[in-house]
């Protein structure tokens, strides 16, 4: 075997290096431990690569376990630490929930080796029962006779029984280490301690599994060699302490790479111009930072989806976005941008903060290629946004025709481009029954004031403007009652007339950009409400 990685070796440890880092973070309790342990299962895996199945990451962390279940005390538990995990940091102000997190985790650090491992499976990963023993290598029995040593001595109540949590018979008190904690406690808790961990440098876990890997062979083909080996391996070590070990996050781009390819997001859409996409292995918890060149004062949006064997993942992994405009939230099943404010510099940060629902149970394992997937958008100024060409059958394809409801009653537009910018004004009796029915069929803007009012603002495009704007030749409009005193939302939603039928209506209609006669106005009969 050369000194080169094997095929997918790389793309695996960039993609769930950081996962199973924080597995070890957890069992170690110690930064520069849990690098280590990690790189040592690297390594192992790394000369078994071509002989694992289609679940690496498992593989891997039944080695991580392994390791620290059976080997000397010293060498990961018992050795006095390098680093020691900040302390978790939560943004609730709650000194209570934030003692119990604290002392859980001291406690948990002086469990056993095989009790801290069952914990972190079956409280931090959800394996079940049968998982746990497998990776452990034991019996479903020793697994629940651990899991209720382990919980006893954490003083954690409810057993293996989670599906209600029970009155405490003594609270939490300010100062105190609580007499009693429950299973949410300890989840949070563990959640807490791995957020805290910086992420490692991928880079470092690759070479370090390559050091581990030459030195090994060197060990098994230099029999008279073993003292230069034990230096070169102690140099590996030394040499693969990450830089920004203390450094709690998100100090970095975390788990989040760059993306080449656009990864399905349009690079312009809506008035908005695609600036960068990253990518970032589906963990349930995870932090980074994503920094993009801006130009300050443009608004700035974002857009997330998700790549899963499973709609649970998509639907229950929530995203924090914090940025100048304030935090925002996200999830994967919603396909719309959501605005997180304007730039105020050349470069902006968005940090970046996601994470399951825990309240409804565990989700099923992820394909190892999931991933999760954030593009971050720019506003563009109307005069330099890159407008599709004219289709030449605008005027002849049914694509593009006017709608023609039963009933309408006036209908006013351009017919030709120049009068497609000229102000438009009509009066209309008022009639509950009617509404006023915007159609844009091409690129432009465009305002309505019903009785001088401007409504255009009910419209909800994005970004936000004063105008009612259209980028591309697709057929859409928005339709307004044609009294505007009691309105809740456009279409529907109105709270009833205010305005007593036959009244003179005014509607004017401000176009601005229009290239052609693309679009025009009608009054027709309301349409249904939905809902």
């Amino acid at each position: 075997m050369g000194d080169s990685p094997p095929e997918g070796f790389e793309d695996f440890v960039v993609e769930r290096g950081p996962a199973l880092h924080r597995t070890a973070v957890l069992l170690t309790h110690q930064e520069q431990a849990a690098v280590n342990l990690v790189q040592v299962a690297l390594a192992k895996a790394w000369r078994t690569w071509s002989r694992i199945d289609s679940n690496p990451e498992a593989y891997v962390r039944r080695i991580i376990i392994n390791e620290f279940t059976s080997a000397s005390p010293r060498r990961w538990h018992g050795q006095q630490p390098t680093a020691e995990l900040p302390a978790p940091h939560r943004d609730s102000d709650s000194d209570d929930a934030d003692s119990v997190s604290r002392a859980l985790l001291a406690a948990l650090a002086t469990l056993p080796p095989s009790l801290r491992a069952v914990v972190v499976l079956r409280f931090f990963h959800d394996y079940p029962e049968a998982a746990i023993a497998e990776a452990m290598g034991t019996r479903i029995g020793t697994v629940r006779s651990r899991t209720f040593d382990a919980l006893a001595a954490l003083r954690v109540t409810e057993g293996l029984r989670e599906a209600a949590v029970p009155d405490l018979a003594a609270p939490v008190r300010v100062g105190d280490v609580p007499l009693a904690r429950t299973l949410d406690d300890l989840r949070s808790a563990l959640h807490d301690g791995a957020d805290a961990a910086a992420y490692p440098d991928v880079g470092v876990l690759v070479a370090g599994a390559r050091r581990r890997v030459a030195a090994s062979r060197r060990r098994r083909l230099a029999v008279l060699g073993a003292a230069t080996v034990a230096v070169l391996v102690v140099g590996g070590l030394v040499m693969t302490r990450p830089t920004h070990q203390a450094v709690p996050q998100p100090a970095g781009p975390g788990p989040f790479t760059v993306s080449a390819g656009g990864d399905g997001f349009p690079e312009y859409q809506q008035g908005m111009k695609r600036l960068i996409v990253v990518d970032a292995p589906m963990l349930e918890r995870m932090k980074g930072s994503i920094s993009v060149p801006t130009i300050p004062g443009r608004d700035l949006a974002l857009r997330m989806t998700c790549t899963s064997t499973t709609t649970e993942w998509n639907a229950r992994m929530i995203a924090k976005f914090t940025a100048a405009g304030g935090a925002v939230q996200a999830t994967c099943a919603f396909r719309g941008y959501v605005p997180i404010g304007a730039a105020t510099d050349a470069k902006t940060a968005v940090k970046v903060e996601v994470a399951k629902n825990v309240r409804e149970g565990a989700l099923p394992t992820p394909s190892k290629d999931a991933k999760i997937h954030v593009a971050i958008y720019e506003s563009v100024p109307w005069e330099d946004y890159p407008f599709p060409p004219r289709p030449a059958d605008l005027e002849t394809s049914a694509q593009y025709a006017w709608s023609n409801e039963p009933g309408t009653v006036r209908v006013l537009g351009p017919k030709t481009a120049q009068e497609a910018n000229k102000t438009v004004t009509f009066t209309q009796p008022f009639d509950p029954k009617l509404m006023v029915n915007l159609q844009i069929r091409g690129p432009g803007r465009i305002r309505v004031l019903i009785n001088g009012k401007d409504v255009s603002r009910q419209a909800p495009p994005y970004p936000p403007d004063k105008f009612i704007s259209s980028w591309g030749y697709d057929q859409g409009g928005l339709a307004f009652p044609l009294d505007p005193s009691g309105w809740a939302s456009p279409r529907a939603g109105a709270t009833g007339p205010t305005t007593k039928p036959g009244t003179p209506v005014t509607v004017t209609i401000e176009p601005q950009d229009f290239q052609g006669p693309d679009w025009r106005i009608a009054v027709e009969p309301n349409r249904p409400t939905a809902g």
